[in-house]
């Protein structure tokens, strides 16, 4: 290629109104966003309650939409130049739209997560491509600035919309959460059919096919493993098979990747410490969030009787922190030592996962509030002076590469997060309603003065079978507290594992 031809590749593309590509880029991912990790789980506790489900077998609706967009968006490049840019842009918008309108018709857990996985393709493609296009819209000296306004009205907009389809899906039903995407999908869908242009790309090589398939088996096969529904981790056939596929699985794909011409997965970016540094925290950081953004709203709907609705006004005074503080942040991380605020955030962050371990049935929703805006505040804080850091410290030709791992890495957080969440929260359940029948055996004498007060008390009310009444009640009552009990220890498991994030804190450069 010559360099008159790779530098028309690398100037930005010229639109007349370039706020316009800003505003179409948001539609969708908007509606990415609320469909990976915002309004969908906000819609679970109903789902369950509809399609049947428990804790483990929900958790699959989240998983199979991450873990398709992990094993996928490492493609957009290659797919991007075989096609154009704007063609797999609409195309992809197209193809999530319609999985959303089957997501809306789902009559089956096997079906839902049949029709997110149709979704997630979609969210794949278009949804990584927003930020080069914005790219492509501004000049170098503006898009540092563009991209802060572009992830305000973005995080504005998810916030708003999902207290609006929260209180569609309180009123209507769970399935008008899906309905509330498709108005953003056209909408973005229009918009980038009129403003988005075709920039030159570089002819797509050789697709890395193997890498591709190596790196799906061994997600899929670890996903499946931490999620097995039985306490003996590693003493069975399936899971030692598993385990085996996933470990042989992950050498052939770095061998493949360090051997390949045009490898999937490019992996000598992670020869710079920092980016290395950097993408340990991309992962670990949304890994440990899915304890709060996956099981609270659960614990809130099903166990204290929260509405959809209340369950997202609990972030409004998050988001409103978060106007503040994003754009403060970025201004520090110019100013001092990265790492100072990073620690500072590492640390809020592992005192909030702590704090939400000694909830119980009588926190109030204030105090809850105000948790969860320490822990947007603190995350915030900790990740927006690594990102910075990270991308500064690699080559300018390796930026974009740098910025697609790392959304790739914590899409698989999430996947793996989720996925491990739900499997511990379904153990300790289990185990802390052992302990508590256990003890509430030791006590029989005078429990069963109690439960017989009790029945006397219903009969008195007209209950019929009181005895029976009686110790329905107290067996849901072991219940609450073992499930409460099991959340206290999920989001303290979280916060022994974000530990692990200290480390790699030091290694990232200290001025930006």
């Amino acid at each position: 290629m010559s360099a008159d031809s790779a530098s028309s590749q690398d100037a930005p593309v010229f639109y007349p109104r370039p706020w316009l590509v800003v505003i179409a880029v948001n539609f969708g991912s908007i509606a990415a966003l609320a469909s990976s990790i915002g309004l969908i789980n906000l819609l679970m506790p109903r789902m369950m309650a509809e399609l049947a489900a428990d804790v483990q077998s929900i958790q699959w609706v989240q998983t199979s939409f991450l873990l398709t967009m992990v094993v996928l968006m490492p493609a957009v490049g290659w797919v991007g130049a075989a096609v154009g840019p704007k063609r797999l842009y609409l195309s992809s918008m197209a193809l999530f739209t319609f999985g959303t309108v089957l997501c809306t018709l789902a009559w089956d857990m096997p079906s839902m997560i049949a029709f997110r996985v149709v979704q997630s393709v979609g969210a794949s493609f278009f949804f990584p491509m927003g930020v080069p296009y914005i790219f492509d819209a501004f000049a170098p000296g503006r898009r540092g600035s563009v991209l802060g306004v572009s992830l305000l009205i973005g995080s504005l907009g998810s916030l708003g919309g999902n207290i609006f389809a929260s209180h569609l899906a309180d009123v209507l039903g769970w399935r008008w959460g899906f309905y509330y995407l498709l108005p953003l999908t056209a909408a973005g869908f229009l918009l980038g059919l009129l403003v988005l242009k075709n920039r030159p790309e570089s002819p797509a090589g050789r697709f890395d096919l193997p890498g591709c398939l190596s790196m799906a088996i061994a997600l899929i096969s670890f996903i499946l493993l931490i999620t097995r529904r039985n306490n003996d981790l590693l003493m069975t056939t399936k899971n030692i098979s598993l385990l085996a596929i996933c470990v042989v699985a992950v050498i052939i794909f770095i061998l493949v990747e360090r051997r390949s011409a045009t490898p999937f997965v490019n992996l000598s970016i992670y020869r710079n410490v920092a980016y290395a540094a950097g993408s340990i925290l991309s992962f670990l950081v949304p890994a440990t969030a899915v304890a709060i953004s996956f099981l609270l709203p659960i614990y809130l709907q099903r166990l204290l009787g929260y509405s959809i609705l209340q369950t997202a006004l609990l972030r409004v005074p998050m988001g409103l922190a978060l106007v503040v503080v994003t754009p403060l942040s970025g201004w520090l991380s110019d100013k001092i030592d990265v790492r100072i605020l990073m620690f500072s955030g590492a640390l809020g962050y592992l005192g909030s996962l702590y704090a939400f371990s000694q909830i119980g049935m009588y926190t109030s929703s204030s105090s809850l509030a105000i948790l969860l805006a320490f822990m947007g505040i603190s995350s915030t804080v900790l990740f927006l002076p690594m990102t910075n850091a990270m991308y500064t410290s690699l080559p300018d030709d390796m930026v974009r590469l740098g910025s697609g791992l790392s959304a790739l890495l914590r899409q698989l957080g999430r996947s793996v997060g989720t996925a491990a969440i739900s499997a511990i929260f379904a153990h300790r359940l289990v185990v802390r309603f052992a302990v508590l029948a256990e003890d509430v055996a030791v006590a029989r004498p005078g429990l069963q003065l109690n439960l017989d007060r009790l029945s006397a008390n219903l009969q008195d009310l007209g209950v019929q079978a009181p005895d029976s009444a009686a110790l329905g009640l107290l067996q849901r009552r072991l219940w609450a507290e073992a499930t409460v009990a099991a959340f206290a220890d999920c989001y303290l498991a979280m916060a022994v594992c974000f530990l692990l994030a200290l480390v790699p804190v030091y290694f990232i450069r200290a001025k930006c």
